[in-house]
């Protein structure tokens, strides 16, 4: 596949002015005085609240630092680090069949999605894991029989088989997933429905469709509230207290019950909790990342994040480079935003063995409004993002590098071997094709 740009009546000689071009001009800093003012009173407290906590000896941080590693600590950690991955898991993947079963188009299925999420959903967690905790009373045991025949696969006593861990571990899956199931249905309907219509008209299987189309797009809807549940999930797991499993909160109780240290101890269970919160959040923001891929909307960097890249930006400037930007004069920004011709060739693409573009060719002259017209599932959404992928990032800077550092004809070539890109960015089909992109100046 070849995608050439030309930029017609550029010259050399017009792109770099003379040195003194904008010795006329002034630069004014643009001026913030509001975001300055904020900037200060954030600053101001900070300081007064870290110097508060620092100076009052009542916070106690000898006794903080003396129990923060401590081996029943930990070990309390570990329960609730173990706790939420487990229903992390199992409620996430509960909560996506239910959400399937919702949008089905089976009224059994649909009623008995929403009977149980709206069970779940109106009892509150603290009841819920109580009630899983005294099953034995309604049912002394827990037997599997053969259906008509009475005979019994096995039979177990109710208290022994639901332990503390097994009945936390159930309640948090089940109000997990009651809540996931809405942010996944959310998700599901965010997706337009002309995807589904081009998945139909390319002949994929419904599976195909919800798990290589739909869901890959809907994540990025589900990922910011998703996470959201786990962090909430994560924080919920102190309410086990009640089962008087050692989990992370119930283990500085019992510590701060013994030496009567409250505050401290509290702040022990708050700083691990941060630091699990923090995780988290780092996670959420990769993930995002990777499922943002062909979006116009990107998520932000993190705050330490952004600060090293502009660092890392600065360091590797160049000279020449910003030298060649200052001599520029107005007259060739204004030409070089006008745009220029566009001529592709031999774009093919496929979705496993559907064919979708076979070696099509398209040539676009500059200042030209092209309308490309066919049925749902033809191939335009396909093509103008085949188009947008390859060269949306490549063209504008490699556009910016030729414009900067050379004024010469120059040709940027990328080759790229099955690459797997859906119409979200996520994993789908198979590319194999190889791309030219020319300058001419």
């Amino acid at each position: 596949m070849s995608a050439t740009i030309d930029f017609q009546d550029s010259e050399e000689r017009r792109l770099v002015g003379p040195a003194n071009e904008y010795a006329n001009f002034r630069i004014v800093p643009a001026r913030h005085p509001g975001r300055t003012l904020g900037t200060i009173f954030a600053a101001v407290v900070i300081a007064a609240v870290v110097y508060s906590v620092l100076t009052n000896e009542r916070w106690g941080w000898g006794v903080f630092a003396e129990w923060f590693f401590s081996e029943p600590v930990l070990a309390g950690l570990g329960r609730t680090l173990l706790l939420t991955a487990l229903a992390t898991v199992s409620g996430s993947l509960l909560g996506t069949a239910l959400a399937l079963a919702r949008v089905s188009k089976s009224p059994l299925l649909g009623g008995l999605s929403w009977g149980y999420i709206w069970l779940l959903r109106s009892i509150p967690l603290i009841v819920l894991l109580l009630v899983l905790n005294n099953l034995g009373y309604l049912y002394e045991t827990i037997s599997l029989t053969v259906p008509f025949s009475g005979a019994e696969v096995f039979s177990y006593p109710t208290t022994q088989l639901l332990t503390p861990f097994a009945a936390a571990f159930i309640g948090l899956t089940l109000n997990q997933s009651a809540f996931f199931a809405e942010i996944v249905r959310g998700g599901i309907l965010s997706v337009d429905q002309g995807q589904l219509e081009a998945a139909a008209a390319l002949g994929l299987p419904r599976r195909r469709q919800a798990f290589r189309i739909v869901l890959p797009q809907a994540m990025r809807s589900i990922l910011p509230t998703g996470f959201n549940e786990i962090i909430g999930l994560a924080k919920s797991t102190s309410m086990v207290y009640v089962l008087a499993l050692p989990e992370l909160f119930y283990t500085v109780q019992v510590i701060y019950r013994r030496n009567l240290e409250v505050i401290p101890l509290l702040m022990v269970a708050t700083a691990w909790y941060l630091v699990i919160m923090t995780v988290l959040s780092i996670a959420q923001h990769y993930i995002e990342r990777y499922f943002s891929k062909g979006a116009l909307r990107n998520p932000k960097p993190l705050p330490l994040q952004a600060y090293f890249s502009r660092l890392r930006a600065n360091r590797a400037s160049n000279e020449p480079v910003a030298r060649a930007m200052v001599s520029a004069g107005f007259k060739d920004a204004a030409r070089l935003r006008s745009g220029g011709s566009v001529r592709i060739h031999a774009i093919s693409k496929s979705f496993g063995s559907h064919k979708v573009l076979d070696s099509v060719d398209l040539t676009l002259p500059a200042g030209s409004v092209t309308a490309i017209l066919g049925p749902s599932g033809s191939g335009k959404s396909t093509l103008l993002r085949s188009i947008i992928i390859w060269n949306a990032r490549t063209v504008v800077s490699s556009r910016w590098m030729a414009n900067s550092w050379d004024t010469r004809n120059r040709v940027i070539r990328s080759t790229n071997s099955k690459r797997r890109i859906s119409s979200s960015g996520a994993p789908t089909s198979a590319w194999s094709s190889r791309i030219s992109i020319s300058f001419r100046i």
